[in-house]
């Protein structure tokens, strides 16, 4: 697909392939490869003006930098602030906090407690508004780790039993690779939180099975 789309000169294809490539790279782990491939489409997306993957492209760039540990902050920093600022310029990508969402974990991991706080407020609240559950789940798992520096244990409890109520609403959505990232996250909480979970199950089902009778 590569070598045809290189030889028709199909620039938006080609940018769209490259995006598609970093995201499977992503998930492989193999972090600096998807980096030039989010390169390549962000330089793809530039030339025929598709400024609605560029806004994309820079958080998605920014997001995969932060994967490669603190050393890279300082540049995943300028590329999520970059898309936070080419969205409000030209109004697009406003349904999607994933920018706001990351930058907030880099500023917690840096233990910037009011920032971080900010920005998960405001990730929270252009989630909420766009009704993207996706990221509202992100942001609620991240206030979790939130928790986990600056709060109590009651309260990473709280954050993660709605990050994964959120989660599970989402449909043909992989539930568990998140759970498994809480779970990496909040060991010593994990029980705690699934019990909170199961009961509340519990608690509404009777009240499901009488309405549906």
């Amino acid at each position: 697909a590569q070598k045809f789309l290189e030889t028709n000169g199909d620039g938006a294809a080609l940018g769209l392939f490259s995006y598609r490539k970093a995201g499977y790279l992503t998930k492989r782990r193999h972090y600096l490869d998807a980096v030039n491939e989010y390169a390549a489409a962000l330089e793809a997306y530039l030339i025929v003006g598709n400024y609605n993957s560029v806004v994309a492209s820079c958080a998605d760039l920014g997001s995969t930098l932060h994967r490669l540990g603190e050393a890279q902050y300082p540049e995943a920093r300028c590329w999520l602030l970059a898309s936070i600022a080419l969205s409000r310029l030209t109004r697009l990508g406003r349904d999607d906090a994933h920018a706001e969402v990351i930058l907030g974990k880099i500023y917690l991991e840096q233990g910037r407690e009011f920032r971080s706080r900010w920005m998960l407020k405001r990730a929270e609240r252009i989630a909420k508004q766009a009704g993207n559950r996706v990221n509202l789940g992100d942001a609620k798992m991240v206030w979790g780790q939130w928790c986990k520096r600056f709060g109590t244990p009651d309260q990473v409890v709280d954050a993660a039993v709605d990050a994964l109520n959120t989660f599970e609403e989402i449909t043909e959505f992989d539930v568990e690779q998140k759970r498994r990232y809480m779970q990496h996250c909040f060991p010593d909480l994990w029980g705690d939180v699934l019990k909170r979970v199961k009961t509340a199950k519990r608690r509404s089902a009777p009240r499901l099975r009488s309405h549906l009778t």
